[in-house]
């Protein structure tokens, strides 16, 4: 059972997981990422937890073609439970079981922060993205430092805090076709990368 199945605990207290926090539908940087994506677009959400994404697309009745996928069965049970008509899948964000350039858009929203290290996912997104990938930190990556600060707290999560001018350099080996907003919302970092 990896950490996420623990710290939800059940699939119902999972469903609740992001809403409870203020963070659902109209959140300030779910708008951003909806920004930038066109109807008949697809769109894959890697690290979906609780289906947050899909419900804020389906919201604004957007026709968006979308499958989330996450590591945790607990995650993909619920979303299962809450949105049938949508396609959730148990996948890895280190390992995508997708083809390359399957998808207009790739989002990685709230996960690089708790991954080993971002470069891997960042990766597989990239491959599996034919537009444009989209990142958003929930925790910023700091200006302050160079030194990224890896913190594990579970046999398979961390809390970590990358460095920006780091992160930033390791995204131009893929594209200098990048956005940055920051603050939006609480303080989430939005990162749009477009090939």
């Amino acid at each position: 059972m990896n950490y996420w199945d623990k710290t939800m605990g059940s699939v119902e207290q999972a469903k609740g997981y992001i809403r409870s926090y203020g963070e659902g539908v109209g959140f300030p940087s779910r708008m951003e990422t909806l920004r930038w994506i066109k109807d008949n677009e697809s769109f894959l959400d890697v690290g979906c937890g609780s289906g947050c994404e899909y419900e804020n697309i389906k919201a604004y009745n957007r026709n968006i073609d979308y499958k989330g996928v996450d590591y945790s069965q607990t995650f993909i049970q619920a979303c299962q439970e809450l949105f049938p008509e949508a396609i959730w899948e148990l996948q890895d964000a280190n390992n995508l079981q997708e083809k390359d350039n399957s998808f207009d858009t790739v989002l990685l929203r709230h996960i690089l922060e708790h991954c080993e290290y971002y470069e891997q996912p960042i990766k597989e997104a990239w491959r599996v993205a034919k537009k444009r990938i989209i990142i958003v930190f929930w925790v910023a990556p700091s200006k302050n430092s160079d030194i990224d600060k890896l913190d594990k707290v579970g046999e398979d999560c961390w809390h970590n805090i990358y460095s920006y001018s780091k992160l930033l350099q390791f995204l131009k080996t893929f594209t200098n076709k990048i956005t940055i907003k920051e603050k939006v919302g609480k303080d989430n970092m939005v990162i749009i990368a477009e090939k």
